[in-house]
């Protein structure tokens, strides 16, 4: 990851929107933003950080859409019976 502008900066700049970091209420979502504009200005000291959430971010949406299609008939679902498997309890 660097901070050259490329995909990987559209990518982080979605995961670091306003709206998706609200949309979980986990966050500090000022500092982050504010974290994410030092990094684009090119100050790295905040890569780490920003990292953790990123990862954070895309595991969290990761499990939604995981979830989502366990629901509506996703990999786990055969006919109307849900298949055993050591997530489907959580």
């Amino acid at each position: 990851w660097s901070s050259d502008v490329c995909s990987s900066d559209l990518w982080a700049a979605e995961l670091l929107s306003e709206a998706r970091l609200d949309s979980y209420g986990l966050f500090d979502t000022g500092g982050i933003r504010q974290r994410w504009s030092d990094y684009i200005a090119g100050n790295d000291i905040w890569q780490g950080y920003l990292w953790n959430v990123l990862m954070f971010q895309a595991w969290l949406e990761g499990e939604e859409t995981r979830r989502a299609s366990m629901v509506s008939g996703g990999p786990w679902r055969v006919g109307t019976q849900l298949l055993a498997s050591p997530c489907i309890n959580d």
